[in-house]
């Protein structure tokens, strides 16, 4: 099993093997009683939310979906779905994709992925298609062109959110850099784990969540530096460090000097102005 993300799957030469589409509408007799039972996958899958809500948990993550919600399921994959409303509809794609000349199989993640909250009607649309075009096996083809459509579709729609999985981190951070972080809570904000977050933090800003947030933290500094009326000590106090010696350190390590040098640095130049 190869992986690899779903944004460099346009660059893969591969084949859908397998594709069955459903649209499915438990009936809850008990609502009380709504866990599905944690079973395996066996192949890759969308999850579209169309009508009612539910939480997908798995070994790493959960996520609360309602209408548009979706959700990529990989293959191999235990998890369980609590269902929050008693009227509760979706579809779901199960298919398999197989690397040409390798013949290995292709997933786009070892653990679920939350892809929309907001899944426009065009993806609903090719789904319904989908369950009419499977019904029929004469549809064969038509059923493997649509769900190429749609993967091109999901694609797509990743580009036209940035192709960030980690936004919300770090639109978090970037408003809240004074203050501590849990990457617990960041994880969550981003419907990752917390090893998830951390391997796509780094592929993406080259950094851990807590480096890139003190990298804030001293470019923040080097401009407070600027006003001779604030304090070193003030200025490591409104940027959330509790210990002068450490903002300090870091400063330093980051800057190449002491906060101090680097005010003398700046008034030194201002002279020459």
């Amino acid at each position: 099993m190869k992986q690899i993300p779903l944004s460099e799957l346009c660059m893969c030469d591969f084949a859908v093997t397998e594709l069955t589409a459903l649209y499915q509408t438990p009936v809850w007799t008990n609502i009380d009683n709504r866990a599905l039972s944690r079973t395996p996958r066996i192949s890759n899958g969308f999850l579209l939310v169309d009508k009612g809500s539910c939480r997908y948990d798995w070994e790493e993550g959960s996520a609360d979906l309602s209408h548009g919600g979706l959700l990529y399921l990989p293959a191999i994959c235990r998890r369980a779905v609590t269902v929050t409303e008693r009227e509760f509809s979706f579809y779901r794609l199960k298919f398999m994709l197989r690397e040409l000349g390798s013949g290995e199989e292709l997933v786009f993640s070892d653990q679920p992925l939350f892809i929309t909250d907001a899944a426009g009607q065009h993806l609903f649309d090719l789904c319904a298609d989908m369950v009419k075009s499977t019904v029929s096996r004469r549809s064969h083809f038509r059923s493997m062109a649509l769900l190429y459509e749609f993967l091109c579709a999901v694609n797509t729609l990743g580009q036209r959110n940035g192709e960030s999985r980690i936004a919300p981190a770090l639109a978090y951070i970037e408003t809240h850099c004074t203050q501590e972080l849990s990457v617990e809570e960041l994880a969550e904000m981003c419907y990752l784990s917390q090893a998830q977050l951390f391997r796509l933090f780094r592929a993406e800003t080259g950094t851990t969540p807590i480096q890139y947030r003190n990298r804030l933290r001293i470019d923040r500094a080097r401009e407070m530096l600027e006003d001779p009326e604030l304090g070193v000590g003030e200025i490591a106090s409104n940027l959330g460090f509790e210990n002068l010696y450490y903002f300090s350190r870091l400063f330093r390590s980051m800057a190449g000097v002491s906060p101090t040098e680097y005010r003398r640095g700046i008034s030194s130049e201002s002279r020459f102005l």
